[in-house]
């Protein structure tokens, strides 16, 4: 991405406990590499500079990157972790991380180029195809919106100067994009991919490996 108007670096964050997998899923194998060597090496490949947020205590090992940092005790202070270590001149931040393993160049693509477009930030967006239900106290319900839902998934491509404001206004955010929404910013879909999937378990992981030897 070398020689564009816009500086564009990326955040992996890579921090994270693994309560939910119930290890650092992050360090799981993906073929001869782990999750997070691909993510990074994808990752490196789509931007100018690359940030790695990592959990306390952990060295890194792997490709080399412009910077490693200590993520914090919640997701909202791992990526401020991630922010306060770009560089002035970076303008476009991409946020991703090891629980998207499978994510395209293409997909890199595709949410940087939303924010040259001139939007704030920019993420892909997968259509739900079942039928959506929510389960309370009432028993289950049908999920009624003006629109069909669409599952978000990684890489989340920002202008950098907003997600600034958003973060800190924000501070216990759950999530970027709500964060952006929450400051009144401008969120552009792009077209996701079936086969970028969240690794949550590691029933998920066994799906994702199936899916690398067809890639």
């Amino acid at each position: 991405m070398t020689g564009s108007v816009d500086s564009t670096w990326g955040i992996v964050l890579a921090g994270g406990s693994g309560a939910r997998f119930g290890a650092h899923k992050q360090f799981e194998l993906l073929g001869d590499e782990r999750l997070i060597d691909r993510v990074v090496r994808v990752a490196s490949d789509a931007c100018d500079g690359l940030i790695l947020v990592l959990p306390a205590g952990v060295a890194w090992d792997g490709q080399p990157v412009a910077e490693v940092v200590e993520g914090g005790n919640s997701h909202a202070a791992s990526t401020r972790a991630g922010l306060a270590a770009l560089p002035a001149e970076a303008n476009i931040v991409v946020i991703t991380a090891p629980s998207h393993p499978l994510i395209s160049p293409q997909l890199y693509g595709l949410a940087i180029a939303a924010i040259t477009d001139g939007v704030d930030a920019a993420a892909p967006l997968l259509p739900v195809a079942d039928a959506v239900k929510t389960v309370g106290p009432e028993g289950v319900r049908t999920l009624t919106s003006p629109g069909r839902p669409h599952l978000a998934q990684l890489p989340f491509a920002f202008r950098r100067s907003t997600l600034d404001r958003a973060v800190a206004a924000q501070p216990d955010f759950v999530e970027e994009l709500e964060a952006i929404e929450a400051l009144g910013g401008t969120v552009a879909a792009v077209p996701g991919d079936p086969e970028n999937v969240h690794v949550t378990t590691p029933a998920d992981l066994e799906i994702v490996r199936r899916l690398s030897r067809t890639r």
